[in-house]
C-alpha cells in the first residue's frame, strides 16, 4: 500500500495563485512513491477557485477543502491579527486535533515554492521533538533578537520560522497542545510575530533545526541548491525585480495556470505599494522596540536615532 503524505496549507481565496502556484511546484517535485493528501484549510474558496486548484493534482495527489468556519467561530475571533493577515495563521494551531488519522505532517506556507522532493522532509526522525522547522532569519537581529529573548522568552538563535514544519501530531495531541495554547492566549497577547510567537513558547527546546535548504528566505549566502524557497515582504517576485529564484517562481505560476494574475500584480504594484511595504517593516520594528521596552526597560536599544530604511530590510 502507498505511504500516504500529508501536507497542510492554511489561507483564503487571495493567496489562491501563490498557493496553486506552491502546490504545482510541491506535485512536480515529489517523489512518486509515495500518495500526497493536501489539505487546504480555509473558511471558503469560490468555485472558479477550487476548480482550478483542484485540477492541479496528480495521479497520485489530491487536494481536500478543510472547512475552518466552526474553529474560528468558536476560537479565531478572539485572537490578534495585523496588517495583511487572515485568521488563517492559527489554523496551523488546530491541525494535530483536526485530523488523529495522521501521526504528522508537513505545514507550508502559501508563499513558497518547493524545489526538491518533499518526502525526505517528512522522513525526517522527530525523535521527542514537537517540530522540525528553520531559523528565522530576522531574529537574529537586535531589534527583533530583544523582542523574542524579553517578550516571548526564546533565544534569538533558536526562535524557528513556521512557515515550513514537520509537525509530530501524535505526540502534539499526547501533550495537548492546543489546549495549551488556548490557554496561553487567556494571558499573552502576541502582536508582532503571532502565530509563530506561540509556536516557539509553545514548542521551546523541542525543535529539530532543519538547515536553510528547507526554508531558505531568497538571499545569497544561505543555501546553494534549496528545496524550498520562502519569499517575503520586499523579497516577493510578483511584486518586487531581482528577486533570487523569480524565474523558477514564474515558471511554476505558469504551470500552475495563474501566471496572468500574479503578472497583473507585479505590473500595477506602484511606488506608493512599495513604500507601504517598508512602512509596515518600519512600523512592526518601533512595535517590537517598544513591547521590548516595556518588559525591560534595561535592553540596550530603543527609538532614538532608529532609522526606518533600516526596518525596510528586515523581511518575514
Amino acid at each position: 500500500m502507498t505511504k500516504i503524505i500529508p501536507v497542510f496549507y492554511a489561507c483564503d481565496d487571495n493567496y489562491a495563485p501563490l498557493l496553486g502556484t506552491s502546490i504545482k511546484s510541491l506535485i512536480t517535485n515529489a517523489s512518486k512513491d509515495y500518495f500526497y493528501n493536501i489539505h487546504i484549510l480555509s473558511c471558503g474558496f469560490n468555485a472558479d477557485n477550487q476548480k482550478r486548484l483542484s485540477a492541479l493534482t496528480s495521479e497520485n495527489s489530491r487536494l481536500i477543502f478543510d472547512d475552518m468556519h466552526e474553529t474560528a467561530k468558536e476560537y479565531c475571533s478572539k485572537f490578534h491579527v495585523r496588517d495583511y493577515y487572515s485568521m488563517a495563521i492559527y489554523y496551523r494551531l488546530f491541525i494535530a486535533n483536526m485530523f488523529p488519522q495522521y501521526d504528522k505532517a508537513i505545514y507550508l506556507d502559501s508563499d513558497t515554492i518547493i524545489l526538491g522532493d518533499v518526502s525526505k522532509l517528512y522522513e525526517m526522525d522527530l525523535k521527542d521533538n514537537l517540530v522540525a522547522a528553520g531559523q528565522e532569519n530576522v531574529m537574529l537581529e537586535d531589534i527583533f533578537g530583544y523582542y523574542v529573548e524579553t517578550v516571548v522568552g526564546v533565544n534569538r538563535h533558536d526562535y524557528f520560522n513556521d512557515g515550513v514544519m514537520l509537525m509530530n501530531l501524535a505526540l502534539m495531541r499526547k501533550e495537548n497542545l492546543q489546549g495549551q495554547f488556548l490557554n496561553y492566549t487567556k494571558i499573552k497577547t502576541f502582536t508582532v510575530t503571532e502565530d509563530q510567537d506561540y509556536m516557539n513558547v509553545l514548542c521551546k527546546d523541542r525543535v529539530l533545526r532543519l538547515g536553510y535548504e528547507w526554508n531558505m528566505m531568497p538571499v545569497e549566502g544561505l543555501c546553494d541548491k534549496p528545496n524550498i524557497v520562502h519569499f517575503k515582504i520586499t523579497l516577493r517576485p510578483w511584486k518586487y525585480d531581482g528577486v533570487m529564484y523569480e524565474k523558477e517562481f514564474w515558471k511554476y505560476a505558469k504551470l500552475a495556470g495563474y501566471y496572468d494574475v500574479l503578472r497583473a500584480i507585479y505590473d500595477n504594484f506602484t511606488p506608493e505599494d512599495r513604500l507601504n511595504d517598508q512602512l509596515m517593516c518600519r512600523n512592526l520594528a518601533l512595535m517590537a522596540i517598544r513591547q521590548t521596552k516595556q518588559a525591560d526597560a534595561s535592553v540596550p536599544i530603543d527609538e532614538n536615532g532608529f532609522v526606518g530604511i533600516y526596518a525596510a530590510q528586515l523581511v518575514f
